[in-house]
């Protein structure tokens, strides 16, 4: 059987999609990729409110039009794009699955939109679909799936999940694998849409179970605490990551997409850090939670590579953390893991930090909280703010709907960039002027500032009367908060060096790290390059 995967996605990777095209090639199916990113071919738009023009689902139909079932992913900010797809296919015929994390957590929703939903992990699902159907057999009672079928809902049972990953290679196959552009035409895939940057993910789950993340939702599903942690074989990463290098020439550069890469045992890591540094020998960035951090396998990881890690820190308030986030993270874990990074200062770039800001629930305290920490993490370091998103199904949504925060689906942000705090913060929420100021931080923490604040400034920007006055005065702050947006947009940008430029080495210095810390420029091959500020 012929069978098309569809991503909605705003990048090429889709790593569950391209384990689904693998699992059924073994077992006899033919498939082809599709990845519609609904943005330029350079991937220097993201917007995800921009739908699919008629001229790229005309060509998208075109494509599948041969093929006997055909699987769409998508994730919540995408899910209107998702439907664009399936109500594009619904003439042709073609029994049509919608899946992906979005479906799995608002299954009574995604039903209503289209008459097959996966709900939970697909490879084993879709291969059983696929076979009955061939094999001209009921197929209404295959787990992972909820049907719609004469005006009923058959709503299935779920599967173990799979635990076995070492065979699910990636399925980068240039032949088979498509990919649209500036939503308009569908191509090959090839070099210039993976650019830079090679993602890859030889993990799934995660050490916790926080309320506003679809993993506290598959923990409930699947009842099933061994869902947690499943990894693949180190030597089976290591393989899968020099197959997809040697199909593209532009890699330079590992970002490990794992929810921790600490799920790595010491042993793991250690096999790890020898395979990859002969193998690969490639600088790489990885994620890992501040409970996790190890001296000793921070080692390792030094020693293979790697260039930079990101750490989820979400709040300084300890209490959100445990009472409305359930993560039993706190302001110790976060410094003493600091602690840990910086004395490696000189071996690698800036560790990144993430909050999470923006969010209704919080009191004024806790956001001075999360204000205070980033003023103790010993820089330097970066800081991302992400605003606050009530995703469908999670614990943290349906407190705000019963709460009335989220009044109707557009209120909970599910739509908006998530890098771009101007967005969030134009939701209107609580203690606006406290989260202009962690936006403001975002970004290079240096000796001397926080992101595009002095850091002489902030005990004045603190002071109560000033904090009540922007409370009640937003209009300046808007503005502001526009303006910083804009400015973070700027993806390609001078490569500033004393080799191009002639630029002395204290100017350099004074550029401001959102000019610098992404910086885009093509030459003769088109290669992307990233200004380290140590």
């Amino acid at each position: 059987m012929k069978i098309a995967l569809i991503s909605t996605d705003m990048h090429v990777y889709t790593h569950g999609l391209r384990a689904i095209s693998t699992y059924l090639k073994q077992h006899g199916h033919e498939t082809i990729i599709i990845s519609m990113p609904s943005m330029n071919n350079v991937g220097l738009v993201k917007d995800y409110k921009r739908l699919y023009s008629d001229e790229a689902l005309k060509n998208m139909a075109a494509l599948v039009e041969d093929c006997q079932l055909v699987g769409v992913c998508s994730i919540a900010a995408n899910f209107e794009k998702a439907i664009q797809v399936v109500d594009t296919i619904k003439p042709l015929k073609i029994p049509t699955v919608w899946g992906g994390i979005f479906p799995t957590t608002y299954s009574e929703f995604c039903i209503k939109h289209c008459d097959i939903i996966c709900v939970g992990e697909g490879e084993m699902a879709i291969c059983e679909l696929a076979d009955r159907i061939e094999a001209n057999e009921n197929y209404f009672d295959v787990k992972n799936f909820w049907f719609k079928k004469d005006n009923q809902v058959i709503k299935n049972s779920m599967r173990p999940m799979i635990h076995e990953l070492d065979d699910l290679y990636p399925d980068y196959d240039l032949e088979t694998n498509f990919v649209l552009e500036n939503n308009k035409e569908i191509v090959k895939l090839s070099d210039k849409h993976l650019e830079y940057w090679l993602f890859y993910q030889g993990t799934r789950g995660c050490f916790y179970s926080c309320k506003f993340c679809c993993n506290y939702q598959l923990d409930k599903m699947y009842n099933d605490r061994s869902r947690k942690i499943r990894k693949k074989s180190v030597p089976a990463m290591i393989k899968d990551i020099k197959e997809i290098r040697s199909k593209f020439s532009t890699i330079k550069y590992v970002w490990f997409n794992d929810d921790d890469m600490n799920v790595l045992t010491i042993d793991e890591t250690k096999q790890f850090s020898e395979l990859y540094k002969k193998e690969i020998n490639l600088p790489f960035k990885i994620y890992m939670s501040p409970p996790t951090v190890n001296e000793e396998k921070l080692k390792y990881f030094l020693e293979a590579g790697l260039d930079q890690i990101e750490l989820g820190i979400q709040t300084g308030s300890d209490r959100v953390n445990k009472e409305l986030y359930g993560r039993p993270i706190f302001r110790a874990n976060i410094l003493k893991a600091a602690k840990i990074l910086n004395k490696q200062k000189k071996r690698m770039s800036s560790p990144s930090y993430q909050i999470i800001a923006n969010n209704p629930y919080e009191n004024q305290q806790d956001v001075l909280d999360t204000i205070s920490l980033l003023q103790k993490i010993p820089a330097p370091y970066k800081m991302q703010p992400f605003g606050l998103v009530f995703f469908p199904g999670t614990p943290l949504y349906d407190m705000a709907v019963k709460d009335g925060i989220v009044k109707k689906f557009e209120d909970s942000g599910y739509d908006l960039d998530f890098n771009d705090m101007s967005q969030h913060l134009g939701l209107g929420r609580k203690n606006f002027y406290l989260n202009c100021l962690i936006n403001y931080m975002g970004g290079s923490t240096t000796r001397y500032r926080h992101g595009l604040l002095p850091k002489f400034i902030l005990p004045f920007l603190l002071n109560t009367k000033i904090i009540n006055f922007f409370d009640k005065n937003h209009n300046f702050l808007s503005v502001l908060n526009i303006a910083k947006s804009n400015l973070s947009k700027i993806k390609i940008v001078a490569y500033m060096s004393r080799k191009f430029f002639k630029v002395k080495g204290w100017i350099y210095g004074l550029v401001p790290i959102e000019i610098k810390k992404v910086i885009k420029i093509f030459l003769k091959k088109g290669v992307v390059y990233e200004v380290k500020e140590r």
